[in-house]
């Protein structure tokens, strides 16, 4: 073998080594922010007004994908100033994985509490119903805060709590 074919097989070897390092990390990136999402359990506090129905929600939503479910409380009031409450526990599948921070999950029971008075108010916005296939978008934005995106209608922020290991 003369020795420019020798240095060019050795460029190409140090070459293919290379690419398989950077496979393999970002291989394992993924991995791990995948494993944190599986494991998070973060709050979105807020309060939301629905122009066309004219509702203010005012409560938390808590992603707790640790245990699959998500858990509603909302106080809402509507254009004659009525107080109801929304306060559901919503059980749902594992999280699969479509997209770089892209999962979709299916609802499997939606409990609603004795103390939920909003009845079918909300029944419009076909979300997190049973039988229903949900997006949810999850980017991490600081080291326990996450920007988050429910079927592409809902978007906010949570945060986990010092001790939560997400």
């Amino acid at each position: 073998m003369h020795y420019h074919q020798r240095t060019l097989l050795v460029i190409l070897c140090g070459l293919l080594c290379g690419c398989i390092m950077l496979a393999t990390l970002v291989y394992q990136g993924a991995r791990r922010d995948a494993d944190e999402i599986h494991n998070l359990i973060c709050t979105a506090k807020s309060t939301i007004y629905i122009k066309p129905r004219e509702l203010i929600l005012n409560g938390t939503l808590v992603l707790d994908l640790k245990s699959n479910r998500i858990a509603i409380h909302y106080s809402v009031q509507d254009q004659r100033r009525e107080q109801r409450l929304f306060f559901q526990d919503v059980a749902i599948t594992p999280l699969n994985r479509t997209g770089m921070k892209t999962y979709t999950f299916r609802v499997k029971a939606v409990h609603k509490f004795n103390s939920d008075t909003t009845g079918e108010m909300f029944s419009w916005l076909r979300l997190l119903q049973p039988t229903t296939e949900n997006e949810l978008t999850i980017n991490k934005i600081g080291p326990r805060a996450y920007l988050f995106s429910l079927n592409r209608q809902i978007y906010n922020f949570c945060t986990t709590s010092g001790s939560a290991k997400a």
